[in-house]
């Protein structure tokens, strides 16, 4: 930021009232001004303001001057898990299969599943919790996750076909996908969220 907006921060931990309030001394603010080209995302979280258990995830991306090219701020935009879990549960794939969100992080950490209940969870919970019934284990996981991770420009024609996104376990057929989904165009700084 500029020396205007570095003055602003405060000592991390600092409480402030909300007029104080500068997203430049947050986490994800700086994570987002570090990685510009990225839209990057946190949670899901349990909301510390809300007057009652509240879960969300946030999504948002750093912002700059299109002509200087200076960081200006940063835009961070709040999704209701529940409003976000109730879509997904009332969408069927084929009439059959559900869909499970889960994080491009090593422990497999799920963003919604319909065997996921965010009233009555204190906190979040793996793909490979048996209770969610979602057939993967942590090594199915990782397979999956390279399945993704560093695409080149050979393989991003042959990735964004089904069938090439598709692993058997014992009880299931999961069909895979990146969010962000793979460009048309090669991007060398595409990386699954």
């Amino acid at each position: 930021g500029t020396e205007e907006q570095i003055a602003r921060c405060h000592p991390e931990g600092a409480e402030v009232g909300s007029r104080e309030y500068n997203p430049l001394t947050r986490g994800w603010c700086r994570d987002q001004a570090l990685q510009p080209d990225r839209v990057r995302t946190v949670g899901p979280f349990v909301n510390p303001w809300a007057a009652k258990k509240f879960w969300l995830l946030s999504t948002g991306r750093a912002v700059y001057d299109l002509v200087t090219n200076e960081f200006v701020s940063c835009i961070s935009v709040d999704i209701a898990m529940d409003g976000l879990n109730k879509m997904l549960n009332e969408t069927k794939v084929d009439g059959l299969g559900t869909i499970t969100l889960v994080r491009n992080d090593e422990n497999g950490t799920v963003v919604t599943t319909p065997k996921f209940d965010f009233d009555t969870a204190d906190s979040l919970t793996t793909i490979d919790d048996p209770m969610l019934e979602t057939g993967i284990d942590l090594k199915m996981f990782d397979e999956i996750k390279s399945n993704f991770d560093r695409i080149t420009s050979n393989e991003f024609s042959r990735r964004r076909d089904a069938k090439d996104n598709s692993f058997k376990s014992e009880e299931y057929i999961i069909s895979a996908f990146p969010i962000p989904p793979i460009p048309e165009k090669y991007e060398p700084a595409y990386s699954p969220e």
